[in-house]
């Protein structure tokens, strides 16, 4: 989403760029890193993985929301499916689905 480099390196935010999520969890779990800045629901879920829990804290950090979209090629044969990905959403936000996934990761 380019979020790191508009928000932190073009303010000169020192940025150290990692090939993956859990190289950046424990270069902070090492104290090689001070902090990272990532969506709450992943980070939890990278950090729980690695079992990191007990050496980092996490703080909330409210910024503008980075939306978020699904992109299909327009000759796939799934560009179709797209009001049903909607519809799907939907009903998984009414009946539960979606905030029991949701916490699953948290």
């Amino acid at each position: 989403s380019a979020w790191a480099e508009k928000n932190l390196a073009e303010r000169g935010i020192d940025v150290h760029w990692v090939a993956d999520h859990d190289t950046m969890y424990r270069l902070v779990a090492k104290g090689r890193v001070d902090a990272v800045a990532y969506v709450g629901l992943v980070a939890r879920y990278h950090i729980k993985t690695l079992g990191l829990q007990n050496q980092l804290a996490e703080f909330p950090l409210e910024t503008v929301p980075v939306p978020f979209h699904i992109v299909i090629g327009k000759r796939s044969p799934y560009v179709k499916t797209l009001p049903k990905i909607d519809e799907t959403i939907r009903q998984m936000k009414q009946d539960g689905t979606f905030q029991k996934i949701y916490d699953k990761y948290r």
